[in-house]
């Protein structure tokens, strides 16, 4: 009886990670849906040199070590700072 409650916990927990995808940086449908080809030239600058006017409207910016909510929105710009307060990456979501 044991047994098969922690086989059935087991096979769940892998269900459930297993349906856990991480979409592509360009969107789900393989476009770029929020800008990301045009701000490319945003890694490794400094976040104070970062004209807010030239993003989307649509856009985040994650502080490092910072929480954000992990929602996948396909057309907001999320930027995230690294160390210097420089930007690390940027994607779609």
């Amino acid at each position: 009886m044991i047994r098969a409650l922690v086989l059935s916990v087991a096979a769940l927990t892998v269900a459930a990670i297993a349906s856990c995808t991480t979409p592509a940086q360009t969107g789900q449908s393989g476009q770029d849906t929020c800008g990301l080809a045009q701000h490319q030239n945003l890694i490794g600058m400094d976040e104070s040199a970062i004209d807010q006017s030239t993003l989307p409207a649509h856009h985040r910016i994650i502080c490092m070590g910072c929480m954000a909510t992990m929602e996948y929105v396909a057309d907001r710009l999320t930027i995230q700072m690294g160390p210097g307060h420089k930007v690390a990456s940027i994607r779609c979501g």
